[in-house]
């Protein structure tokens, strides 16, 4: 299995904390991607392991990028799966497994993860993503979890219910690490269906606040916050001058006021069919 990766060093790092943070599948809005692009920018990181993306990715689908000078090929930028090091704000050791998600060899690339976390000593492994929901804009970003182990589930919340649905590599390696005995859940933030195509750093702030409440790690989430903001004003500028599209998110919030208050559940799909036409709207504003 070791062919897969090159361990450049194994430095002491106590119990480290995995946090996932391929990309491919799923992160709407981008906020799986945003999380982990702020916690990597406010840590010093040093890489610790790369895999064989030759033989995990299929390069038609990521082509390497090509650099010129003047007409002179002076760079081939070749697409990375890399683990990194690094601290949090309080001197404590996470690891980043960062890059593309592999289009091939999924279950023994989640074994050779699973087997260099428990190298590296992880404590938690944690995955994160986000999906598109009917929520509004106007509300806080809310965090569902998966996990193999209950009490992620009854801490941080879950989808009720029997769902079958495509999964990530994010997934293959949290049920290994399940299988193993090491605890792993992921954080799934709710996006707003509308704003789905758009940039959501509220729901970046939200699992990032997450990460903090469950395994202890502190990330500066300041110009998160202000992101936040200025996303929130694009979306209320393009929709203010709508009335429908304003009574839509209007509706949206008495059905998430609704849930929060633990009143009966709203069916989804009626959701679906009140953002419908407000996604369409924004899209055609981008």
């Amino acid at each position: 299995m070791s062919e897969i990766y090159e361990l450049h060093e194994c430095p002491d790092l106590g119990e480290p904390t995995l946090i996932m943070g391929l990309q491919g599948w799923v992160d709407s809005g981008l906020v799986a991607h945003t999380a982990i692009t702020s916690m990597l920018e406010s840590s010093e990181t040093v890489t610790v392991v790369t895999f064989d993306a030759d033989a995990l990715l299929d390069h038609r689908a990521r082509r390497p990028t090509l650099r010129l000078v003047d007409g002179i090929t002076t760079e081939l930028i070749w697409p990375t799966i890399e683990i990194k090091a690094g601290f949090d704000e309080n001197g404590q050791s996470v690891l980043f497994l960062v890059g593309d998600e592999p289009d091939h060899q999924w279950r023994r690339f989640s074994k050779a993860v699973i087997a260099l976390a428990d190298q590296f000593n992880v404590n938690y492994v944690v995955g994160l993503g986000a999906y598109p929901t009917a929520m509004p804009h106007t509300r806080p970003a809310s965090v569902i979890a998966t996990s193999t182990q209950q009490r992620f589930l009854t801490q941080i919340g879950s989808i009720e219910g029997r769902i079958e649905v495509p999964a990530g590599v994010s997934s293959a390696i949290e049920f290994e690490a399940g299988q193993q005995g090491l605890e792993a859940f992921s954080l799934w933030a709710q996006v707003p269906h509308y704003a789905s195509n758009l940039s959501f750093p509220a729901g970046s702030v939200a699992l990032i606040e997450k990460i903090r409440e469950h395994t202890g790690l502190e990330f500066p989430v300041g110009k998160l916050i202000e992101a936040s903001i200025e996303a929130k004003q694009h979306i209320d500028a393009l929709i203010e001058n709508n009335p429908e599209h304003a009574e839509i998110v209007r509706q949206l919030e008495e059905q998430y006021d609704a849930q929060q208050a633990l009143l009966p559940r709203i069916d989804p799909e009626d959701g679906a069919e009140l953002v419908a036409e407000l996604e369409q709207f924004l899209r055609e504003q981008d």
